[in-house]
């Protein structure tokens, strides 16, 4: 189905239970949310936040309808359903990445360009309780492992990183991939073995226990499709990698090593998330302020 968004255009979305949270992003005075239900296609609630200088919003966790705003020096932690500020961290909203959330909503990860530290907090206390040693790279992916035991971060330059979150230890520290210009690289901690995407044709895996560095490559996918302006989401609970190509998404199995492909709008689709059951992928239409569902 076709959501309609607001004539602002979609700045993100996020879903929460079986709703679909759009977030859209006013420049001027508020940021607007819209929560969805996608069953009865309908908005069930709207609400406004203060808008302030370099405001971005950052990811929901799938248990609690959370969201982060912020400036260069303070994050904002909001409760949708309460509709209140439940906290304030002194964290660069910048520092935030898609996936910075833990699973369970309770931790924030955030990486520093100043000097490539990887800090991860307590969201209650706004406490820092550990600080990884990071590279001083663009930060394209986070990914949190089973129980938030371990932390994975992948670089620009293709290296990925994973450390013990209780210890600090680095686990492993690898070149999986070339700098990539087209679809964006994406990695996650499955079970004791790290599994990364390199945004073009290949998948790699990384043994996390016993024999580290043992490198894996899975058959290359057709990658014909891909192209600069593709993005992609994985899906923790399928294994299945979305990916945007003009007005289509294609969905690679990892599992099964296929490809199926959704005929999306013909404006194209930008930003992809998907639902927490794995059944449902949302995408923001390249037509102003829609998302695909």
């Amino acid at each position: 189905q076709e959501l309609e968004g607001a004539a602002h255009g979609v700045f993100g979305m996020r879903w929460h239970s079986t709703s679909l949270i759009l977030s859209i992003f006013s420049v001027s005075p508020c940021v607007d949310i819209s929560i969805c239900d996608i069953e009865i296609h309908q908005d069930v609630d709207n609400l406004s936040l203060p808008h302030t200088r370099s405001a971005l919003l950052g990811p929901c966790s799938q248990r609690s309808a959370v969201l982060a705003l912020g400036t260069d020096t303070i994050t904002r932690v909001w409760d949708l359903q309460t509709k209140s500020c439940t906290r304030e961290l002194a964290i660069d909203i910048n520092e935030i990445k898609e996936k910075s959330w833990g699973p369970d909503g309770k931790r924030i990860a955030t990486w520093s360009r100043s000097d490539g530290k990887v800090r991860v907090w307590e969201v209650r206390t706004g406490t820092c309780m550990k600080e990884l040693e990071g590279l001083d790279q663009g930060l394209l992916d986070v990914s949190w492992g089973q129980e938030e035991k371990t932390l994975a971060c992948m670089y620009g330059s293709g290296i990925v990183r994973v450390w013990d979150v209780a210890t600090g230890e680095t686990l492993r520290s690898a070149q999986v991939c070339e700098y990539c210009s087209r679809a964006r690289p994406v990695c996650q901690v499955q079970d004791e073995r790290l599994v990364v995407f390199d945004g073009q044709d290949q998948i790699r895996t990384i043994n996390l226990s016993g024999s580290y560095g043992c490198l894996q490559n899975l058959p290359k996918f057709e990658n014909s499709f891909i192209d600069f302006y593709s993005t992609t989401g994985w899906c923790r609970k399928t294994n299945v990698i979305a990916i945007s190509a003009n007005s289509s998404v294609q969905l690679l199995d990892v599992r099964s090593l296929t490809v199926k492909k959704l005929q999306g709008p013909e404006e194209g689709v930008g930003e992809l998330s998907w639902g927490p059951d794995g059944r449902r992928l949302a995408g923001v239409s390249g037509a102003w302020g829609r998302v695909w569902v």
